[in-house]
């Protein structure tokens, strides 16, 4: 019973020193993702972002009632990680502890962290084997690589390593032994440019990825109205601001009588007159291409600056000045009808 009791402790022991390798790979990942969270007390990090707010990655402050707006739940559905995320936080904010613990770390971190990392975990507390992270502060990437004993193997050795998105081409040589004791590597990366290696051992293999900065930096939503974005050059929002208008003037005035085809008439030049300048934008593209002319680019401008304001209703129609500028000096106009 004694011997039955002292090996079950050395296995619990053994689990647990498992689960501590594994959980790193978490860790890494929610640092990573929220550069607020700090490797070294992340477990209070966290719990601080969920409970009571926190300065959010990009360095705005975010006020969360609920905690969730900093971990990206802020709005939108109310998916599964966030569902999963509020009622952790039921708990969590109430206790009196200043930090999560290891199992309610590991919890909220799979609902923060990307999806590969979660696998990476997964495969780490399962089964074992080659394992590993990518751990990023900013340009500096730090690869972390070890085997976790796998049918009473304890070692096993690399044959080959593909890498990319990050500068270092042999991270280690084919033959590298690994072992329980992590291996570490430092390399040079772009922390906007994501990374992903693959590492192909004698008794396994291992993918890691790990998002760039810009992958995990959502683009703001554009509100922007079709006209607005057409005025800001966008020639294709253009072309559907003047379709939008055309059809606007077909609702509104019939064209089979005089008066309502006069109507129309007057309703539709907007359309030509957003024409007029996509054609400016267009001339002003081509006579600024490559600096062949800085005058001719300048006139270019102003002129395209000109029709935008006809568009705008803040200046009269204007015309190409004289010498050869490469545009169409002519405004449009609706003929009659």
């Amino acid at each position: 019973m004694a011997m039955a009791l002292l090996g079950l402790s050395g296995a619990n022991a053994s689990a647990a020193g498992s689960a501590d390798q594994c959980r790193d790979i978490l860790i890494y990942a929610a640092h990573n993702r929220y550069q607020s969270l700090q490797t070294g007390n992340i477990k209070s990090d966290l719990k601080t972002a969920m409970c009571n707010g926190t300065s959010s990655s990009d360095g705005s402050s975010s006020s969360i009632g609920a905690g969730l707006s900093v971990l990206g739940y802020g709005s939108g559905t109310f998916d599964k990680g966030k569902q999963n995320l509020k009622t952790a936080q039921s708990q969590i904010c109430s206790s009196g502890e200043s930090q999560l613990s290891n199992d309610q770390f590991d919890q909220v971190a799979k609902d923060v962290v990307d999806a590969d990392s979660v696998a990476a975990w997964t495969k780490c507390i399962g089964s074992g084997g080659l394992v590993g992270s990518i751990e990023r502060n900013g340009d500096i990437v730090i690869f972390h690589l070890q085997w976790i004993g796998l049918n009473s193997i304890d070692s096993t050795e690399l044959v080959n390593t593909d890498i990319d998105g990050v500068n270092c081409q042999t991270i280690w040589p084919d033959g590298t032994h690994v072992g329980s004791l992590k291996l570490q590597k430092q390399c040079h990366g772009d922390a906007k440019k994501a990374i992903t290696v693959t590492f192909q051992a004698k008794n396994d293999s291992l993918t890691l990825k790990s998002p760039g900065a810009s992958d995990l930096s959502p683009t703001p939503p554009d509100n922007r109205t079709r006209r607005e974005k057409c005025l800001d050059g966008m020639s294709d929002e253009c072309v559907l601001y003047a379709d939008d208008i055309r059809k606007d003037c077909d609702a509104k005035y019939s064209q089979a009588t005089l008066a309502g085809a006069s109507q129309w008439r007057i309703c539709a030049q907007t359309t030509v007159n957003v024409s007029d300048y996509v054609n400016s934008l267009t001339a002003k593209d081509e006579a600024c291409k490559n600096n062949i002319s800085a005058m001719q680019c300048k006139t270019a401008e102003e002129f395209s600056l000109g029709r935008r304001k006809v568009l705008t209703g803040e200046g009269a129609m204007v015309s190409a000045p004289l010498g050869g500028a490469p545009f169409n000096p002519t405004p449009g106009f609706l003929p009659p009808h």
